[in-house]
């Protein structure tokens, strides 16, 4: 569990919806590990009154702000055969699952280009076999996320969030007793996202290259408190922080009404995918295109890298010649 760290500011401005009265804010400060301290989420909670939430890993060097996880207690498996540290078959497939997390590289299955970070656009090289050796680290990873078969997750405290890529966003909370708890919060729906686009007026032009660009899924389980399906406005974001890793992404996710979710998630991957999107800021870039670019970012890498090595071994020779001649 989280425990915020909060700062109270007065005497803003005259509140004019009441006489006599200034604006006052409290500004909350959450620990969020490798996260870039920035403002989540803006509400004035009553008239002139607001409340700021800030996500950043500044407070985490605190000890008594850090992230509170419940206990994990590890099962150790033995055979009834008597084989020494043999394991149970079904806790191996376990185990094989878990490490095939989000942020792992591993060797992926035969794939072609049919998988599409959009499947709708299979216009580009279409059947054309993506060669392992053509593969650096992080391939098998933007393979199986874009394609949806594998999903990230995110969140710290009590609920935590699952995000699969054009597909679906759950919440779920994990009970030791009662097990896992999930909420589904929306689907990925391309006509009803075309449809709300049109609807709210959001029709944008084609463009090239954006920073981000807002995806909404719909038909989430019915809330409660409004009687309406849940749904969420998806805003992927593209990281321009240096040395990120394509494998890197950051998340987080807000409540800025009942029941309706804003959530985003940042990636130097999502540079790529948002190349190009169209009039209703669905991505075009298919997952082809994508792993050619990484294929080229790749090889720029390596020509970097193999300048250095030249100019390194350059000046140590330089420096052993002079070194000889005294």
């Amino acid at each position: 569990h989280c425990f915020p760290y909060s700062v109270k500011y007065t005497e803003g401005t005259p509140c004019d919806l009441l006489p006599g009265t200034k604006r006052e804010t409290t500004v909350f400060y959450l620990c969020m590990p490798e996260f870039q301290t920035s403002i989540v989420s803006v509400k004035e909670k009553s008239t002139c009154v607001y409340d700021v939430i800030v996500y950043t890993s500044l407070l985490c060097s605190n000890k008594l702000y850090r992230v509170r996880e419940d206990p994990i207690n590890h099962i150790y498996c033995l055979s009834q055969d008597g084989k020494k540290w043999a394991k149970p078959i079904a806790y191996d497939e376990i185990q094989n699952k878990r490490s095939q997390t989000l942020f792992d590289s591993y060797t992926a299955p035969h794939l072609t280009s049919k998988i599409e970070s959009n499947p709708k656009h299979t216009r580009n090289n279409a059947g054309k076999e993506i060669k392992k050796s053509e593969w650096p680290m992080g391939i098998s990873f933007v393979t199986f996320f874009l394609s949806g078969t594998q999903c990230a997750d995110g969140g710290t405290g009590w609920w935590k969030y699952e995000f699969c890529f054009n597909k679906s966003i759950k919440q779920y909370h994990v009970d030791k007793k009662k097990g896992r708890t999930e909420i589904l919060l929306g689907l990925w729906d391309e006509k009803m996202h075309i449809d709300h686009v049109r609807e709210n007026n959001l029709i944008d032009q084609k463009r090239t290259s954006v920073l981000f660009t807002d995806l909404y899924f719909f038909n989430g389980e019915i809330c409660d408190q409004t009687g309406l399906p849940r749904r969420v406005q998806v805003r992927l974001r593209c990281s321009m922080r240096s040395g990120t890793h394509m494998n890197m992404l950051t998340m987080y996710l807000e409540e800025p009404a009942v029941c309706e979710y804003r959530f985003t998630v940042e990636s130097a991957l999502f540079c790529m995918v948002l190349k190009e999107v169209d009039e209703f800021g669905i991505p075009m870039t298919s997952l082809q295109q994508i792993i050619e670019m990484m294929n080229e970012e790749e090889d720029r890498y390596k020509e970097k890298q193999r300048r250095i090595t030249e100019e390194r071994d350059e000046r140590e020779a330089r420096k052993a010649a002079g070194g000889g001649g005294k």
